[in-house]
């Protein structure tokens, strides 16, 4: 018996549309993966007290007195690097304070980082 075999092209079609079904089937998992991940973070951060929802917000304020500026910051786990180029960013180069909910927490000296 002879039986005729299908056209070369049709078997390059289906090949491909089964790999580019592997691929979405991969990519679907590694997007879930990611997704259980960032939950995980997100909850061992919130465990130790980090925020990790959201951007930190670093802010240079200045009084209306007149008084020296200073830095206010919405979370503990702000990177200096970050605050530093904020600093920058005003073109303060003095030492200035930072501050979280109203209490100095440290003092950056911008010109020695």
């Amino acid at each position: 018996m002879n039986v005729p075999k299908p056209p070369k092209e049709t078997l390059l079609k289906n090949e491909q549309q089964y790999l580019e079904s592997a691929e979405m089937k991969l990519l679907r998992e590694v997007s879930q993966r990611t997704t259980r991940l960032e939950s995980r973070m997100v909850q061992l951060g919130d465990h130790v007290g980090a925020n990790l929802r959201s951007k930190l917000r670093i802010e240079v304020r200045r009084p209306r007195d007149g008084g020296r500026p200073y830095v206010e910051a919405d979370a503990l786990d702000v990177s200096v690097s970050r605050i530093v180029a904020v600093l920058q960013d005003e073109r303060i180069n003095e030492a200035i304070d930072v501050y979280l909910r109203n209490k100095r927490v440290a003092t950056v000296y911008p010109e020695n980082a």
